[in-house]
């Protein structure tokens, strides 16, 4: 059956429903996407929120980017920077402006190594390199740290100062090494390849201070971070500050945020040592006292033990008046849990009488029939439910309901009517509405 919809007149629209039409065609059918450009026209009001231009050589675009969103990003915008949006795409109802508005915002260079970034996190993390049931134990204590590092830079500098506040006797050896460049990678493995050979570490610590991203890439390098996953020392890595991440942090086998926070893990607090053994000072003192103290109160006791015949015999004719005093006790006992036992089973017996098991039955048939009983009424109510429910549905269906909605069914020789050309011009046609039928002639097809 083909429903044909009658004729209606156009509906017009105000300035204010037709720009809230477009935004709304705009916000369901245009997803979230990313857009490149260039940031021109760029105004920060005391709102907090950002209005800006992105344009290329050919067009241009306004863009938003509220307060809740540019509060997050590490980056502050200004004209003429290359930067890429993910934003959705709406329109400014009150002018009819088409604008985007932005949720992220990263500068064209920084995202471009931020994706390579992010893959190659992904592979090494599908390769099982970031489980934390593969990385090496620390000792409590390391004797030797070997500290992979520019010996020029401000990590080291850190990382002394908080190793000599805590613990000057700690053993360290600085293996120099460039932490940013394009050899920097190779000269930092060369570093972890020295250590090894020099058989004398317990723990590496690779560090530098903080940077952007493009000067903390050297320890974003595959190679390096495969020869630190597979190292045969446990080791730190400490880069950057501690929103820095790089993958050296997800291979190695312990991330400190910083590298002053690497050495306060790596190295012992003095002080503490030195309670700690004033504290076992103490405690061997006392524990050498006690000893003593309980050997005197041992020999105390087997001097008491030695016990004169007589009142050996004393003691022996006491405990057999005890005993005895205790086996009368029981079979007292025995008698009277005797006597409860068989008194039990006669009124068990009582209890099984036939009389009695017939009236448990009448009850249990009683239940059983109530229970039967309710199980039908919701059987029955459920299937009236869906009776109900089913009927809706047809309700909903029924070309009926369709003809109420302003529909009609053209019929010509009692045959539906679907195509123009299915009559010509003269022939009669019934017309089918919500109440009543018209007789009509067609004039002309079109």
């Amino acid at each position: 059956m083909t429903l044909a919809p009658t004729n209606t007149p156009p509906k017009t629209l105000n300035v204010s429903q037709l720009n809230k039409l477009v935004k709304n065609l705009l916000d369901l059918h245009i997803p979230l996407l990313w857009v490149e450009g260039e940031i021109s026209n760029f105004s920060a009001p005391a709102s907090g929120h950002w209005y800006f231009s992105l344009k290329d050589k050919n067009a241009q675009v306004r863009c938003a980017m509220f307060k809740g969103k540019n509060s997050r990003l590490a980056i502050k915008p200004k004209a003429g920077m290359k930067v890429r949006v993910r934003a959705n795409v709406s329109l400014y109802e009150g002018r009819g402006d088409f604008q985007i508005i932005a949720e992220h915002m990263e500068e064209t260079g920084s995202g471009q190594l931020q994706q390579q970034f992010e893959a190659l996190k992904y592979q090494l993390n599908k390769e099982g390199l970031f489980d934390e049931a593969r990385k090496k134990p620390f000792p409590a204590h390391p004797q030797h740290i070997a500290v992979i590092t520019s010996p020029t830079g401000a990590a080291i500098t850190d990382v002394l100062s908080v190793i000599k506040r805590r613990f000057a006797a700690q053993n360290i050896t600085i293996i120099a090494s460039q932490v940013q460049g394009d050899t920097a990678p190779q000269q930092l493995m060369n570093a972890l390849d020295q250590a090894v050979k020099a058989n004398c570490f317990d723990v590496i610590l690779l560090c530098r201070g903080g940077g952007s991203i493009e000067d903390l890439w050297a320890f974003n390098n595959e190679a390096l971070a495969r020869k630190i996953a597979h190292y045969p020392l446990p080791i730190v890595s400490a880069v950057g500050h501690e929103i820095d991440f790089t993958i050296a942090d997800f291979v190695a086998d312990l991330r400190a945020p910083t590298p002053s926070a690497a050495a306060e893990i790596l190295s012992p607090n003095g002080q503490e040592l030195n309670a700690q053994l004033s504290a076992l000072k103490v405690r061997l003192t006392r524990a050498t006292a006690q000893c003593i103290e309980q050997k005197h109160q041992y020999v105390h006791q087997l001097q008491s033990r030695i016990t004169h015949p007589l009142d050996k015999l004393n003691n022996l004719n006491q405990r057999l008046d005890f005993l005895e005093s205790r086996l009368r006790h029981a079979i007292t006992h025995t008698l009277q849990f005797n006597e409860k036992k068989a008194i039990k089973a006669h009124n068990m017996l009582l209890q099984q009488h036939p009389q009695n098991r017939i009236a448990q039955l009448h009850q249990r048939i009683a239940l059983q029939k109530m229970q039967l009983e309710n199980t039908m009424n919701a059987k029955l109510n459920q299937q009236q439910a869906r009776f109900r429910q089913a009927a809706s549905l047809l309700e909903i269906a029924s070309p009926l309901a369709t003809l109420n909605r302003g529909y009609a069914i053209v019929k010509s020789n009692n045959k539906v009517i679907t195509q123009a050309k299915q009559v010509k011009e003269n022939d009669v046609l019934t017309i089918s509405l919500a109440k009543g039928d018209i007789s009509a002639t067609v004039v002309k097809t079109l």
